[in-house]
């Protein structure tokens, strides 16, 4: 994680994303554990609420730890960047969140076609947030490369920060009943 692979550029992922967060006027998808019906707004910031819940804390102390240094280092030097505690958190395509859905849900959510009304999506790199337990040091270079747009070069893992408003379209796949 140090570097290595990770670079700024404007040339497109294997995942078909440019570097810069102009996108074409594509869908976005979003990830639920519950039913969620077309039409409805996403709320802002439920990521956020159950980050800072005492309960959450106490058993998910290193991942609290973790969010508050990547939402300091945000607020310090990238404060027009969209907060992770006040957002949505989308997909920026299809293979972006079944692969979410497959390795962080285990199928057991459902994926919704997102359209956004407000806002721009902030696209990021999902990998960099794999730091749970690390010293201050690491979380902070992190999130440092998080917030600067850092990628690495072969990246499926992208993730949609959107601090605006976002419209669920249609149900794209619940659920497996496999597992």
């Amino acid at each position: 994680m140090r570097g290595a692979g990770f670079r700024l550029e404007e040339e497109r992922t294997p995942c078909g994303w440019s570097k810069g967060n102009q996108m074409d006027k594509k869908p976005f998808y979003h990830i639920s554990p519950v039913p969620l019906e077309k039409d409805t707004i996403l709320t802002n910031g439920l990521y956020g609420q159950k980050i800072r819940d005492p309960q959450f804390i106490a058993s998910n102390y290193f991942q609290h730890i973790k969010e508050e240094i990547f939402e300091e280092v945000r607020a310090i030097k990238y404060p027009t960047a969209p907060s992770r505690l006040n957002s949505v958190f989308l997909c920026p395509d299809l293979i972006a969140a079944k692969f979410y859905r497959s390795t962080w849900h285990k199928y057991k959510s459902f994926i919704y076609e997102i359209e956004v009304l407000e806002g721009e999506p902030f696209i990021v790199d999902m990998h960099l947030l794999e730091c749970n337990g690390f010293v201050y040091g690491t979380i902070k270079s992190c999130a440092e490369k998080y917030w600067q747009l850092s990628r690495h070069q072969d990246s499926c893992t992208l993730e949609a920060i959107l601090n605006g408003k976002a419209l669920v379209r249609q149900l794209i796949s619940s659920p497996s009943i496999i597992l």
